[in-house]
Order: structure tokens, then sequence, then C-alpha cells
């Protein structure tokens, strides 16, 4: 005979585990750039309100156990997005904070379809995960309304806050 109590403890100490679970995060990529410096960076492929894709990558460059540079690339999909430069982001939290990052991308050996921008002052500001909401300003229309989720959030901040991930 089949026990129920016994087959109700293992189907709920199983919803209890995968429940309880973290979510799974994106990895945080290493790559050595040279003996004295280092690249971080976390890639997410998201969707602005449009449903037009981008590829998300924040990356920092730290030399010599210091923090060199910390941006964000946008890359659109090739010939359906043209980024408008030099032009800022303008990035909204959910709690109702307004934060710009500077257009770096002074490169114009650098495709139409791809943006760059200082974001070390918004990372310092982020003191939360909430999600963000980054407008981003193209040619020939207003703007792309891009929602980085909490997830993508949460790597951002560990990658701006930890310094070695090895």
């Amino acid at each position: 005979m089949i026990n129920f109590r016994w087959i109700f403890t293992v189907i709920l100490s199983l919803f209890l585990i995968i429940s309880n679970s973290q979510p799974a995060l994106a990895s945080i990529h290493t790559y050595p750039e040279s003996s004295t410096q280092i690249m971080y960076r976390s890639r997410q492929s998201l969707r602005d309100l449009s449903d037009r894709a981008w590829q998300i990558v924040l990356y920092k460059r730290i030399k010599y156990g210091k923090l060199i540079t910390l941006n964000l690339r946008l890359v659109g999909f090739p010939g359906i997005i043209e980024l408008a430069h030099p032009q800022q982001l303008q990035i909204t939290t959910g709690t109702g904070n307004i934060w710009n990052a500077e257009d770096i991308l002074v490169d114009s050996s650098f495709p139409a379809n791809v943006g760059e921008y200082d974001f070390l002052e918004v990372m310092k500001k982020l003191n939360s995960d909430t999600p963000l909401r980054i407008n981003i300003p193209l040619q020939g229309e207003n703007s792309a309304e891009l929602v980085v989720p909490i997830f993508a959030v949460k790597e951002w901040r560990k990658l701006f806050d930890e310094v070695d991930f090895l």
C-alpha cells in the first residue's frame, strides 16, 4: 500500500527546495587584457518597447587593481537601428530617479547601430535592485526605450561592486 503522507512529504520538500533557490544570473565574464589590466563584462540580450533586439554590455576595466572605466555598450540590429551621436542616455529608475550617461563613442569607425556611454556615475548612484528604463536617442526618430529587468540590474551591481570574480 502506498503511503500518501510520505508522497506528500516528498512533493512538498521538492517544492520548497525549488522555490527557495536563487534565480540564475547570466555570468560575469573575465578577460585578461594584459598582465596589469583585466576587463569584466556582463552581457544581456533585451528587447525595447518596440520589440527590437538589443545587446547590452556593461563592462569595466581594472588596471593595477584600480577601476579605469565602466561603460555601457548598446548594440542594435544593423540596418534597422541607428543611434544618434553625441547624445546622452537618459536612465530612469523604478523609484523615479533620472540620471544621464555621457556618449563616449567618438570613433567614427564604429557602425551606426553601436553606442557607448560612460556609466560610472550612474552605477555610483544605483543603490538598489530596481528595474531601469533607458531612453536611447536614435537617428530619424525620437528614441528607443529599453527596460532593464531586476536580474540584470543585480548583475550590474555585482560587476560594479566586486573586483575579482575568480
